[in-house]
């Protein structure tokens, strides 16, 4: 039974592993790919075969929801619909590769919690479901401080399984009782030490206060991995992480001894070797759950093989759920506050001119970050194509004008980038003639919508023109004529003073310019922060405060020199 199983799981592996495997970050790995380590000696123990399974940022996703996902028929991108991502998939994949494994370790790494269902529910309902389903560690990310600390203790004082932490110090009496730096799991005989790090950006972008500090995640890394080889004696050790891509990278480089890092945060599928370190991340919100099958002679890795997938739905789980559904519609269509004016998402002006409700969404950035000097987003990431009638707004609302789940990104820049980057938004505006090919400039959907700044574009001069090679650029045609005025706003002196070139300004992005989406290539080689609060949710805090509100235009962009024209 067993066998058949498992060449079930192999098949719908593949097959969905096609479907839902692409764009979710970095590249997603062959789905079969084997990494086998160099033997000195001739191996005589038994081989064990050990899954381990992988979700990350899951963000309170409880049900399967639809989506459209890119993959490449033929050679050409097209989009497929799926439904993805809840925890009864989750549940249906992990009892499935259970039956075929001669042990388990199946681990979140943080950001389990997010959004109005943490707000309603405050954490409970995901804390069950994977008691349910038999989770072993939990390593938490920054949103689960999001409500405080007593919430996440409360949500996490009846978990199964270890919560781990190791490069954290608290003086929560609470939090000091919930979480550990490591753990010692014997897995099919096989003897594995996993430890937790979270981001040391902790401070900064959630709700701790003083109570928590971070430490450093490498030098940690390095005592942690002496204490489990060295004191504990493990075979395997393992790096659960909340760190992102780029630090879990550096933590293989420069820190021996660790054979697998699960990680989460950048929202990345991946599947990759640094040395001898395997690093591994399942995506965002359910929609991949990674499944590392490793293969143990003598304590030793000696093969690794990747699948990012998910199927099925288990109905325990969804039994152990449906009192949370209807709780749940009620929560999107629940009041939370409202708008006195008609908020303006036509394409048609989010992608030509200033829209006071792309001065909405802005606005609302600015006031949740205070540090940085402006904020701009792209005008084809506000959707809906009509007017939001003035009245009552529900969070379907907030996710129908933006329903991408991108979130919100810090990145400094020089005022010289700065006047570039405006330079590229301006070519989002088609003028006849204006001597640039629409491969060669930002799309439509590129106008950027403004807080914090004022711009004045002069359509009569010649765009910003390049040669893009997928997002990078290969070559500048012309770096643009177009920004006739750019003014940042002085918070000291209350006034829009001009952009100054060799001055560092901190920009509010959203996460798919952050990686070059809509020609913004800047962006992709800069120092980032992903704050991972997403658009929809900095809106509801902005509305719930400030409601009723009123939006309006009031003349932070202006276009002399001709009219746009406007095609779909």
């Amino acid at each position: 039974m067993k066998k058949e199983l498992g060449v079930a799981l192999i098949i719908l592996a593949l097959i969905v592993g096609f479907v839902v495997g692409m764009g979710f970050g970095k590249p997603v790995a062959p789905q079969q790919e084997s990494q086998t380590q160099n033997q000195q000696e001739v191996q005589v123990g038994e081989v064990k075969n050990v899954a381990i399974l992988l979700t990350s940022d899951i963000q309170s996703q409880l049900f399967p929801y639809d989506t459209k996902k890119k993959i490449t028929v033929n050679g050409e991108k097209v989009k497929v619909a799926v439904t993805t991502g809840g925890f009864t998939r989750i549940a249906s994949l992990v009892k499935g590769i259970r039956d075929i494994s001669d042990g388990t370790l199946v681990v979140d790494t943080g950001d389990l919690f997010a959004g109005p269902v943490f707000t309603t529910f405050h954490g409970i309902p995901e804390v069950e479901a994977m008691n349910a389903i038999g989770y072993d560690v939990l390593a938490p990310g920054n949103h689960e401080f999001d409500q405080g600390i007593d919430t996440m203790v409360n949500a996490l004082k009846n978990a199964k399984f270890a919560v781990l932490i190791a490069n954290a110090k608290t003086t929560h009496d609470g939090l000091k009782n919930i979480i550990k730096p490591y753990i010692v799991k014997d897995i099919a005989g096989v003897k594995v030490g996993i430890f937790g790090l979270i981001t040391p950006d902790l401070p900064r972008i959630t709700n701790v206060g003083t109570a928590v500090t971070v430490d450093d995640p490498i030098a940690v890394a390095k005592e942690m991995v002496k204490k489990l080889r060295d004191e504990e004696k493990v075979d395997i050790v393992i790096a659960a992480t909340h760190i992102g891509t780029p630090l879990d990278e550096k933590l293989a480089e420069e820190v021996p001894g660790i054979d697998i890092i699960l990680g989460g945060h950048t929202h990345d599928v991946l599947y990759e070797k640094k040395g001898n370190t395997i690093i591994a991340h399942a995506g965002a919100k359910g929609e991949v759950l990674g499944y590392l099958n490793i293969k143990v002679q003598d304590g030793k890795i000696i093969d690794s093989k990747w699948t990012p997938i998910f199927m099925g739905e288990d109905p325990e789980v969804e039994n152990t759920l449906d009192s949370y559904k209807a709780k749940l519609a009620e929560i999107y269509s629940a009041t939370i506050g409202y708008t006195k004016v008609d908020l303006d998402a036509r394409k048609s002006v989010v992608r030509t001119k200033e829209s006071n409700l792309g001065n909405l969404i802005t606005d609302s950035w600015m006031e949740r970050f205070p540090e940085a000097d402006l904020a701009i987003t792209n005008g084809g990431g506000i959707r809906g194509d009509r007017i939001y009638p003035a009245g009552v707004i529900t969070y379907q609302t907030l996710i129908s004008i933006h329903p991408f789940g991108n979130t919100v990104v810090m990145v400094k820049v020089n005022g010289k980038d700065l006047k570039q980057i405006f330079e590229i938004a301006g070519s989002a505006l088609r003028v006849e003639g204006d001597g640039c090919e629409d491969a060669n400039r930002a799309p439509t959907g590129g106008f950027l919508q403004v807080s914090g700044v004022k711009v004045t574009y002069d359509l009569s001069k010649a765009p910003f023109c390049a040669e893009y090679d997928g997002r990078e650029v290969k070559k500048v045609i012309n770096p643009g004529e177009r920004v006739k005025e750019l003014l940042v706003y002085n918070k000291e002196t209350g006034k829009y003073e001009p952009v100054q070139d060799d001055k560092t300004y901190t920009i509010l992005i959203n996460s798919w310019m952050a990686g070059g989406g809509d020609g913004y290539y800047i962006f992709m080689n800069k120092d980032k922060v992903d704050t991972n609060q997403t658009i929809p949710d900095v809106l509801m805090y902005y509305v719930k405060k400030h409601s009723p509100i009123a939006p309006k235009v009031e003349g932070r962009i202006t276009e002399v020199g001709g009219t746009p024209q406007w095609e779909d």
